[in-house]
């Protein structure tokens, strides 16, 4: 008789492929980048040194995470 599975019913991010959860890394740089770019000229538009500030924390920390921990290709 088998055992019965002690986790509960729904979606299993772990039941998916690895190739499939590949791009979440390099789609969540491109938003966080968009989003800081936007940030930069929306803060030009408006004149506000601190929206630009952030916005370039912002991309400057995503080119810093991916300097740190760049893709390695899977064998």
């Amino acid at each position: 008789m088998p055992t019965p599975d002690p986790r509960p019913p729904g979606p299993r991010l772990a039941a998916l492929p690895a190739a499939a959860l590949a791009f979440l890394p390099a789609l969540a740089a491109a938003v966080l980048s968009a989003l800081g770019g936007a940030a930069v000229v929306l803060g030009e538009a408006d004149d506000s040194p601190g929206l630009q500030g952030l916005g370039g924390l912002l991309v400057l920390a995503v080119a810093a995470v991916l300097a740190r921990h760049p893709e390695r290709p899977r064998a």
